[in-house]
């Protein structure tokens, strides 16, 4: 049985470039970029080379580059490094985030008990609770907002909420893990202190990942010749492996996010011809990933309509454990109607489908949901 996958906001293929590049260092240039000989140099080099194009990719400065162990890695270090002074550290207000965000950023927040700042039923940041929130803030303070959720795919108008917090002397942090590779992105155009990235959502491996710190901002203590946020020996492969990942998406993001949009059209148009307005799309009023579609099927909960298609490899957003169903982070976040939302499940294109493998897959779904109906 071959599957089809659609869960590219989960995780994406190693890109055969990437792993062709990254091949060498796991081999014969195996040196430690620490390392005071030959291999040591060509390991630091090979390093130096990745944390260009990963900044060239980002419209950044190299020395603006750090790499890391994952992006979630790097969100913690803009939030607990990224705040001036020191001192408010310890005091309530000394950061702020949004209910739409990855839990690695309202872990750290929710900590200090602070408040998250609501977002509206489309999915988007509610720009009056962040106001609000902001003119509560203090100098110094920190503000992270997620460019794209993973479930809906809204993507967040961070240079308008950059303006925002430049005007209450507040920095800005954005999780950019899922709008790498998939829409442009360039630090000055948004206007933020401190973005994170990955590699394995854009065509590279796992296990690395890179923070942007605006010249200047705070960044706390780097290693490996102020090249990493990770005290440990880099992992070069994985390094190098980010830096062609990001050369490939740089060089075909505009071809490949106008023919993810139109493969997420197709199948959001084959579901609405079985299902037609008993369908519901999340977010589908907001600017959204190309890529990215979050729909619910109503009369079913997702879990078991994926368990129905094992063909197809998806995200469901809502689980039904012990007879007690739980909705996911983004649909409490918008105030989803349970019932409404119970069906939903979030599917996310990628280089490697096609138009056939869209067509099967809203006719699996659509078979599987009139089965579990007890439709015929």
């Amino acid at each position: 049985m071959r599957s089809i996958y659609l869960d590219h906001n989960a995780t994406t293929p190693l890109a055969p470039q990437v792993q062709e590049a990254m091949l060498p260092l796991l081999a014969g240039q195996y040196g430690n970029p620490n390392s005071d000989h030959a291999l040591g140099a060509a390991a630091a080099q090979a390093i130096d080379d990745a944390r260009w194009r990963v900044a060239r990719a980002i419209g950044a400065g190299v020395d603006e580059v750090y790499f890391t162990a994952s992006a979630s890695q790097s969100c913690r270090h803009a939030i607990t490094r990224g705040v001036v002074p020191d001192s408010i550290a310890d005091e309530p207000g000394w950061a702020m985030t949004t209910t739409l965000d990855h839990a690695c950023v309202r872990d750290v927040v929710g900590g200090q008990n602070e408040p998250l700042i609501g977002c509206t039923a489309d999915g988007l940041v509610d720009l009056n609770d962040m106001r609000a929130a902001l003119a509560m803030s203090r100098p110094g303070s920190l503000l992270s907002v997620v460019h794209a959720n993973n479930e809906l795919g809204t993507i967040q108008p961070i240079a308008e909420f950059a303006e925002e917090c430049t005007h209450h002397g507040v920095r800005l942090h954005t999780d950019a893990a899922q709008t790498f590779g998939k829409i442009p992105l360039r630090v000055d155009d948004l206007g933020v202190t401190y973005l994170s990235l990955t590699a394995h959502k854009a065509y590279g491996p796992k296990g690395v990942g890179a923070l942007y710190v605006r010249s200047g901002a705070p960044v706390g203590r780097a290693y490996n010749n102020g090249v990493t946020l990770s005290a440990g020996t880099p992992d070069v492969a994985a390094i190098v492996g980010f830096g062609v990942a990001a050369d490939l998406v740089e060089a075909s993001l505009a071809e490949s996010s106008s023919r993810l949009a139109a493969l997420r059209d197709r199948l959001l148009s084959k579901l609405r011809e079985g299902a037609g307005e008993r369908l519901t799309v999340w977010g589908e009023a907001a600017e959204r990933l190309p890529n990215t579609l979050c729909v619910s099927l109503p009369g079913v909960v997702a879990q078991e309509l994926l368990r129905a298609t094992p063909e197809l490899c998806a995200a469901p957003c809502a689980v039904r454990t012990g007879g007690k169903i739980t909705l996911s982070p983004a649909l409490r976040a918008i105030g989803a109607d349970e019932h409404a939302a119970l069906g939903t499940v979030r599917l996310s294109v990628g280089w490697h489908n096609d138009e056939a493998e869209i067509d099967h897959a809203a006719s699996l779904l659509l078979g599987a949901w009139e089965r579990l109906r007890g439709e015929p």
